[in-house]
């Protein structure tokens, strides 16, 4: 089956690619840490229950804590027991606090190897690989960060129709899932195809970037014996979004405040699909997944095959500039105690933009024709400044998808996806009328 060419759609911006200094080079192991901090609350739910006592030396994929609601916790490299301390890391709304333990003494990361499959996925029931999943310390990388299983159960509960592996990328910078694809593809499909076989769904697409089809000619023979059909996307940001991904695949709109599942159609990334398949089938834990480090400055720039636990900050070395966790786009400004997680799939070091100054909305109206989910932005920033939240929630602020196109493109410097995100979060903790102070200050001109 052969690369499919797909439409495009409404709004959206032709960004810069900026993945040229990372895009061709291989995934290498990350550089030897002397100390880890694993989190043990790396995706929703309560922090795992530690097994080993502290001094313990411990070899790589040695289960070390254990699932409390979240996820087991595995060691990603051998190491000895340390304290418990707090660290930071990327979750649905940015970054948050988790407790960690320290693996200390630490060896040196291996690389990706080929594994040799030890359990028959093909031949197991969807109940079978659904009791595997839930193992594995196996969690989700996109978006609302959860347990695999736990994910795989909404889905089977909303009797999805087909699933969506997100391999687009159009965030500048970050190449992680793209050489993914490129070196482990076979894997990524094979996990792609046990997640859909976990939900009963016979439908399966690979979703990739319509400028990178001919470095993907590889995997058609692969992608033609697991029944998936990949399919190619236009160069548009954000067309990586999961809604904007199942309207143009799946002709489906995702109601406000709904997800992918209620339209019947479930999106995961090439992480979590590679995890997956060594997990189920190989039973290798997920303890590693692939970092772009990039950026501007100078600094080591990659792809690596990075440990949770992984300090951030470290990993750019001495470049001087913002940190960033994700893309620019829709970044995650983390503090310096953050660490490498399921979610983590780049570190940056982008320049510190200089400090400017908002001015009067000049009624250009660019930020709603860029608008991927087609809203009156300017409508509800009106509405954010007079503190009127039921004109904002007539306006749909709900449906915003964070992609911050309308602030990139506004010629005043107005804060506008701050504001409309801001609205969005308060819409669905407290939807009251509320003054514009009690928003977001900082975003008022």
């Amino acid at each position: 089956m052969l690369l499919r060419q797909y439409g495009s759609f409404a709004g959206g911006i032709d960004l810069p690619d900026e993945k040229h200094s990372t895009l061709g080079m291989p995934i290498e192991p990350a550089a030897r840490q002397g100390v880890l901090r694993v989190p043990l609350a790396p995706c929703a739910g309560p922090p795992a229950r530690m097994l080993v006592p502290e001094g313990t030396r411990v070899s790589a994929g040695e289960r070390i804590a254990a699932a409390c609601g979240g996820v087991d916790v595995y060691a990603p490299c051998e190491g000895r027991i340390g304290k418990t301390v707090d660290v930071q890391v990327v979750s649905a709304v940015g970054v948050k606090h988790s407790p960690a333990i320290e693996l200390v003494a630490v060896g040196q990361m291996a690389p990706i190897r080929l594994l040799v499959p030890v359990f028959d996925w093909r031949a197991a029931s969807s109940r079978e690989i659904r009791t595997s999943l839930a193992g594995g310390g196996l969690t989700t990388a996109k978006g609302h960060i959860e347990p695999l299983n736990i994910w795989v159960e909404r889905g089977l509960r909303a009797c999805c129709k087909c699933i969506i592996a997100n391999v687009v990328e159009p965030q500048p910078y970050v190449t992680s899932d793209h050489r993914m694809l490129v070196e482990n593809g076979a894997e990524v499909i094979r996990g792609l195809m046990i997640i859909a076989k976990a939900l009963e769904v016979g439908q399966m697409l690979l979703a990739v970037d319509q400028r990178r089809v001919d470095q993907y000619r590889g995997l058609v023979g692969a992608a033609r014996a697991c029944n998936v059909a990949m399919v190619a996307l236009p160069a548009k940001y954000p067309a990586g979004n999961d809604t904007l991904l199942v309207k143009v695949l799946h002709r489906r709109e995702t109601p406000i405040g709904k997800e992918t599942f209620d339209v019947g159609a479930a999106v995961i990334d090439a992480s979590t699909c590679f995890a997956a398949y060594r997990w189920v089938a190989c039973q290798s834990p997920q303890t590693a997944r692939v970092v772009t480090v990039s950026g501007q400055g100078t600094m080591p720039r990659g792809n690596f095959w990075t440990p949770y636990g992984a300090d951030c900050q470290s990993m750019l070395q001495e470049a001087r500039g913002t940190m960033v966790i994700g893309g620019p786009m829709a970044p995650s400004y983390q503090a310096d105690n953050a660490v490498v997680c399921a979610a983590t799939d780049a570190v940056l070091n982008l320049k510190t933009p200089p400090a400017t100054t908002a001015t009067p909305c000049i009624r250009c109206g660019w930020c709603t024709d860029h608008c991927p989910a087609r809203l009156n932005v300017k409508g509800i920033s009106d509405a954010y400044e007079l503190g009127k939240i039921d004109r904002a929630r007539r306006l749909h602020a709900g449906a915003c998808i964070e992609c911050g196109v309308c602030s990139y493109v506004c010629p005043a410097r107005l804060g506008l996806c701050e504001r409309v995100v801001w609205i969005k979060r308060l819409l669905q903790q407290r939807p009251q009328q509320v003054r514009p102070q009690e928003l977001h200050p900082e975003a008022r001109p």
